[in-house]
């Protein structure tokens, strides 16, 4: 005669979990490391950012600076264009003019910010505002004046690049400490 069982085994499927009555802690996925490749590479890129960042910053001071010079010390001069250069696309367009200083100098320069309507010709008189300090590097059209437009804009430019430089740098610097 066979023993009735009192209490019944529950059938499992073979493929069925059993609960885990012993836990181990669960192992967090892994951070996102970056290989010694990466974290060069981002320094070079920071790197050179930086560096462009302040070669732009110093031609923006630079630009400023001539820009004040003409408005602040400018003397006025007439002059004779004696070469119009047309470049490859806007703003690469100047013309070499000619004029005599106050102290009877007789200095050749670009204008590059010279009116371009009627497009200049060999020949053509000018009025030209020259910085009595360096008349030979610092002249402007007497009719537009001194550029205060492009440095403003290598201004913006700078510090668009210098926040992409410092973003670079800080999250290598972040990385870096995470190990």
């Amino acid at each position: 005669m066979q023993r009735k069982r009192r209490h019944s085994r529950k059938i499992r499927h073979p493929r069925a979990r059993r609960p885990n009555l012993n836990p181990r802690p669960r192992r967090q996925p892994p951070r996102w490391r970056s290989s010694r490749a990466e974290l060069i590479g981002a320094s070079v890129v920071g790197t050179l950012l930086i560096a462009f960042t302040l070669l732009l910053a110093g031609g923006v001071v630079s630009d400023f600076l001539d820009a004040r010079a003409l408005r602040d010390h400018g003397v006025y001069a007439d002059g004779v264009i004696v070469k119009v250069h047309h470049g490859f696309g806007r703003g690469r367009d100047y013309v070499v003019a000619e004029f005599t200083t106050r102290d009877g100098r007789q200095v050749t320069a670009e204008v590059d910010n010279i009116y371009w309507r009627p497009v200049p010709q060999v020949g053509d008189r000018t009025s030209v505002v020259y910085d009595p300090a360096k008349p030979a590097d610092n002249v402007a059209d007497a009719g537009r004046g001194p550029d205060y437009i492009v440095p403003w804009g290598y201004a913006v430019v700078a510090v668009i690049l210098g926040a992409g430089s410092v973003a670079i740098v800080r999250n290598i610097v972040r990385i870096k400490r995470r190990g």
